[in-house]
């Protein structure tokens, strides 16, 4: 019996060498902190703060155009806020596969660079968590001015 045991230990560890992992380097990994998610027109459009940008007529076809034009590997685990035009705000329960459920979701316009706009809602605490996100529930909005010089 524990000659089986151990040839068995055996077949399934030599076995475990034969199959095919694709190797990811953390190099290639896009740090992406947030994501706007915003509509024009009938195309649902994704742009993360690592410039990476996705369209599509859903959410899902959106984040595979944005995967297959990405130079790194596109992992939106790591964003802490959704950024939400008006007009997309619909569109958030489709997000909520990709994102972890502690990510902030707030309405944003897309006016200013989105790297401030993430550095304002992180420095206010700007924002709901996705996992407490009702389709009826009303978003904060994300102001903030930008210095003109």
């Amino acid at each position: 019996m524990k000659t089986i045991r151990i040839l068995a230990y055996t077949l399934i560890l030599s076995a475990l060498f034969f199959v095919p992992l694709d190797r990811v380097e953390i190099a290639d990994l896009e740090p992406i902190q947030a994501v706007w998610l915003f509509q024009d027109g009938e195309e649902i459009i994704l742009k993360t703060d690592t410039e990476d940008i996705g369209k599509g007529a859903t959410v899902q076809e959106a984040l595979i155009n944005m995967k297959e034009n990405s130079s790194g590997i596109i992992y939106l685990d790591t964003a802490q806020y959704l950024l939400v035009s008006q007009s997309a705000q619909q569109q958030i329960a489709d997000m909520q596969p990709y994102l972890k459920g502690s990510a902030l979701v707030c309405i944003w316009n897309g006016q200013g660079d989105m790297s401030e706009a993430v550095k304002y809602a992180d420095s206010h605490k700007v924002g709901g968590k996705l996992k407490n996100w009702k389709p009826d529930s009303e978003l904060p909005s994300l102001h903030y001015f930008i210095k003109k010089e």
